[in-house]
Order: C-alpha cells, then structure tokens, then sequence
C-alpha cells in the first residue's frame, strides 16, 4: 500500500471519528492514534471458539458465553458470574465500548453488573460479583435501591485503594466518585456505555437504548482518575442477583488504547 494511500486511510478514520464525537458531544479524539486492542475485546457473532471459550478471557461462577453474547448472569436467584481478560493492560490511556442488555420479568431488577480496570483479578465476591475490596476502577449498573432512597437504578464509580469494603446497605452513597440516575433495564434497544480514560481523567457516557441511532449519548460524568486507577490493570466484568433477578447479557466489549498523534512514532518506508 503507497504511503498516500495510508494517509487518505488514516484521514478518513480521523474525520468519521470527528463527526461521531461531534455529533454526540462526545471528547474531540481526532488528536489521538486510537488502535483496536483484539486481545482485550469481545464481541459476536462467533464469540467463542469451538471448545467454548472466549480467547484472551476466562470466565466463572454462573457466567454462561455463547456465539453471540456472554450472559454473565442469569435471572436466577442469588447468583453470580464473571468474565475477565487474562491478559493485563499496560496503556496509560484507553476507550472501552460496552453493548449490553439488562432484562428482568419484574418491575424491579437486582442486583447489578460492574465493569472493572483493577490490579490483581476476583473470582467472585460481594459487590456485584466482584471483590469486597478491590484496587482500581470499579464502574457500577446498580439495579436495586437498598436505602430506599428512590435513587437506583443509577450508574456509579466507586475508585478504591484496596483498604475500603463496598457499602451496599447505603448503595455506595459517600465512597462514590460519580453517580448519575440513568434507566439501563428493559429497554427496547441494547444500552451502550462509552468509558474514555485519557489524561488522568475519566469520562462516562451512556446510550439508554431508547433508539439505535449512534449520537444518542448523554455524559454520566467525568472526574480524576488519579491516584487509585492503575496505570496497567486486567479489564473484567461481573454481575449479581439477589432476592430478586434480572439477565445480565453483554453483547460486545471493545478496547482501543489511546496516543496522542504527536507521541506516534513514524516510519518511513
């Protein structure tokens, strides 16, 4: 392929991500080289391999993969599943994009599901399915209003040193660093959430799945990811029910490391 040809490729790249952004409200990411990390993402159709497994990640507890999605938990009382990357992150600056559905037969759902930039991995635990403690970035879909304080479903960060237990008689209220009251259960499309680290910043949008169209997006928050998230983490996911149960399905999860275009190395043929 001629050198032009590479440049009229990467320019076109740049200016639909530029419109997409634009057009959404989203962060202006034409300034950085964004490379799809395979070995850090999922999606199906055929997301498993003939001896059903995801490759690069490892799954457990009631998590159940299949060829188009990865129910992480099913709507069965008092269960829980995980998925987790086996492989560890090393870049500073990432974007993840997370297709999914949570659906129950109830008005009410529970308990939730949590998207994870941590040190080490969990196989289980008590806070949706993932350590009590951990070190890192925790991000919750918190179905279940256990205060009674008419403040779920919500999405919640939760960033943590590793010294703190989650408190889920208060739903987190006072160890969380952003929360935002968004509906992610039953709706008619799949939700999408859009998660930008970049900077020593993060930033969480979220498409309700009132429609399909691309721009749909309203910001959850943006805050300092500085001190607690790592610099290099595993990627996970896991998700919980209670007395009462909803199916928790992801149906893609894409990684793209970040670099500013004036940190890229160039090669010349």
């Amino acid at each position: 392929m001629s050198n032009i040809m590479i440049t009229r490729t990467w320019t076109c790249v740049l200016l639909i991500s530029a419109i997409y952004h634009a057009a959404a409200g989203l962060q202006d990411l034409t300034a950085l080289k964004q490379k799809f990390e395979y070995k850090h993402s999922f999606k199906g159709p055929s997301l498993v391999n003939s001896l059903g497994d995801i490759p690069f990640w490892e799954y457990g507890g009631n998590a159940i993969p299949s060829w188009d999605q990865v129910r992480v938990c099913p709507s069965i009382h008092s269960r829980q599943g995980w998925v987790w990357n086996k492989v560890k992150f090393a870049q500073q600056d990432w974007m993840v994009d997370i297709k999914l559905r949570i659906n129950g037969r109830m008005k009410t759902g529970a308990d939730g599901m949590a998207f994870w930039f941590v040190e080490e991995k969990s196989q289980g635990g008590s806070t949706f399915g993932g350590s009590e403690r951990w070190k890192g970035l925790g991000l919750f879909l918190d179905s279940f209003d256990n205060d009674g304080q008419q403040d779920n479903p919500k999405i919640q960060i939760v960033m943590n040193d590793g010294s703190v237990s989650y408190n889920h008689h208060v739903d987190g209220v006072g160890q969380d660093q952003l929360s935002c009251l968004k509906e992610f259960r039953n709706r008619p499309h799949a939700v999408r959430l859009h998660i930008i680290r970049i900077r020593g910043t993060l930033e969480v949008w979220i498409h309700e799945g009132l429609s399909q169209r691309d721009t749909d997006y309203d910001l959850c928050g943006m805050i300092s990811t500085t001190p607690n998230v790592p610099s290099e983490g595993y990627f996970g996911l896991s998700a919980a029910t209670g007395g009462l149960s909803d199916d928790h399905d992801v149906i893609s999860f894409i990684v793209h490391s970040l670099t500013p275009l004036d940190e890229v190395k160039v090669e010349l043929c």
